[in-house]
C-alpha cells in the first residue's frame, strides 16, 4: 500500500480516525502545491516558447545580416581592384577587417543555433577524411602552417558527424588563431585514437598559450583569454555545448608562450 501511494504521488497518508483540523490542513496544502506546480508548468511552457521564438529570430536575423555584409565586401573589393578610391590612411583595409570580423561572428551564431537545433544523427565517421578536409581548408588560409596528423582507427566509429565536425573545426581554428606571429615553425599536432568504446583526440599547438587562471573560464560564452587576438569568445563555448550534446568530454592543458593542448573523449555509438 505504501509503495502504491509513493508511486501514485499521493500527497499525504492519513490514518483513521483522523483529526478534522489535520485533514483540512492536508487538503489545503495539497491544493496549494498542486496549484503551484500547475503555474510552474505553464510558466515553463511559456519560457520554452519564448526561447524558441528568440532563437528563430536570432537565426533569421543573422542570415539577413550577411547579405548587406556581402554587398559591402563586394564594393570594397571592386574599389581595390579599380583603384578608384585614394586611401592613404588604409581606411578601406580597416573597414574590410571589421566586416570580416562581423561576418565571422554571425557565422558562429548560425553555427551555434544549428548545433542546438539539429536533431542527433548517428553515422559512421572516417576521421582521416574528415580531418583531411579541415587541414586542406586551413592550409589555404595559412600556407606556412605545419600540420602533424596521426590517426589510428582500427575499428568503426559511430556518432554525430555534424557536431564532431563543428568541434574539430573550431578547435583547429583556435589553434591557428593563437599561434605566435613570429614563430619560425607554427605547427598544429592532431592525434586520434579510436577503440570500441570511444575516440580519444588531442589537438595541440605551439602558440601563445593560456594564462593559468583563465583555464576555468575559456568555455564560457564571450570569454576571451587574450585581447590582442581577434577572437570572438564563442568558439570554445560551441565546442563544449556540442560535446555535451553527444556525450563527450573535454579538458585542456596549457603553458604560457609554449602552447595549448585540448583532449577529447567522444563515445563510440557503434553497435
Amino acid at each position: 500500500i505504501v509503495d502504491a501511494i509513493n508511486r501514485g504521488e499521493i500527497f499525504r497518508y492519513i490514518k483513521k480516525p483522523w483529526d478534522d483540523f489535520d485533514l483540512q490542513n492536508a487538503i489545503q496544502n495539497a491544493y496549494e502545491i498542486y496549484s503551484t506546480r500547475e503555474k510552474l508548468r505553464n510558466k515553463v511552457g511559456e519560457l520554452e516558447k519564448a526561447n524558441d521564438e528568440l532563437n528563430r529570430f536570432v537565426y533569421s536575423t543573422s542570415h539577413d545580416l550577411r547579405s548587406p555584409l556581402a554587398s559591402i565586401m563586394g564594393i570594397l573589393n571592386l574599389a581595390q581592384l579599380e583603384q578608384s578610391v585614394t586611401d592613404p590612411n588604409g581606411y578601406l583595409t580597416m573597414i574590410e577587417s571589421c566586416v570580416n570580423k562581423m561576418d565571422t561572428f554571425i557565422q558562429k551564431i548560425i553555427q551555434y543555433y544549428t548545433s542546438i537545433r539539429v536533431e542527433d544523427e548517428l553515422t559512421h565517421i572516417d576521421f582521416v577524411g574528415m580531418l583531411d578536409e579541415s587541414v586542406k581548408l586551413s592550409k589555404m588560409q595559412k600556407p606556412d602552417l605545419n600540420f602533424s596528423v596521426n590517426i589510428d582507427q582500427p575499428v568503426p566509429f559511430k556518432n554525430d558527424a555534424f557536431r564532431i565536425s563543428i568541434i574539430l573545426d573550431n578547435l583547429i581554428s583556435n589553434a591557428i588563431k593563437y599561434q605566435k606571429p613570429d614563430a619560425p615553425e607554427p605547427t598544429i599536432f592532431i592525434d586520434v585514437k579510436v577503440n570500441a568504446d570511444k575516440a580519444i583526440i588531442k589537438i595541440e599547438d605551439n602558440g601563445i598559450g593560456i594564462i593559468d587562471h583563465h583555464l576555468n573560464n575559456i568555455f564560457k560564452m564571450f570569454f576571451r583569454s587574450n585581447n590582442s587576438v581577434n577572437g570572438l569568445g564563442i568558439g570554445l563555448f560551441i565546442v563544449k555545448e556540442a560535446l555535451t550534446r553527444i556525450g563527450g568530454n573535454i579538458s585542456v592543458r596549457s603553458q604560457l608562450n609554449e602552447g595549448t593542448a585540448f583532449y577529447l573523449d567522444i563515445p563510440n555509438m557503434h553497435d
